[in-house]
């Protein structure tokens, strides 16, 4: 896999999530090769969210909302991109257990309006994407 997967990965495993959800998404936010926040899906929910929500029925953060959060009144993310994983429950660093975690649309309006330019999630165990985030409004 990629560096920026495996370190992505990394933060995944370490994360104490809850363990009601189906799998762990973890974003992390990176320009200059630095890290400029992590974040994680859970069962809260934010006004950002709320605003860009296409789904009626997305009712918990997406990771990458949060990683916005953590940081948006803090540091620029013009420019920089997103690494996104997608852990499911019985995954372990000797058997991964990965799924797609392609940003939503909701997702992509959000980044799109940070400045990020690019993503790259899992697509399976050896497999990942990239994709240029536009606004798919």
């Amino acid at each position: 896999m990629h560096r920026h997967i495996d370190m992505a990965m990394s933060f995944a495993r370490s994360y104490k999530h809850d363990a009601s959800l189906p799998a762990v998404v973890t974003a992390v936010i990176i320009s200059g090769g630095r890290v400029l926040s992590v974040g994680y899906n859970s069962r809260a929910n934010s006004g950002l969210q709320e605003h860009y929500k296409t789904n009626p029925h997305c009712n918990s953060i997406h990771a990458e909302v949060d990683a916005i959060l953590n940081v948006r009144r803090k540091i620029d993310l013009r420019g920089s991109k997103i690494v996104v994983v997608r852990r499911l429950k019985y995954d372990t660093a000797n058997h991964p257990h990965l799924a797609l975690a392609k940003p939503c649309t909701m997702c992509q309006a959000i980044l799109y309006s940070y400045g990020i330019k690019r993503a790259m999630y899992t697509i399976s165990n050896n497999e990942y994407g990239v994709m240029k985030i536009i606004d798919p409004r």
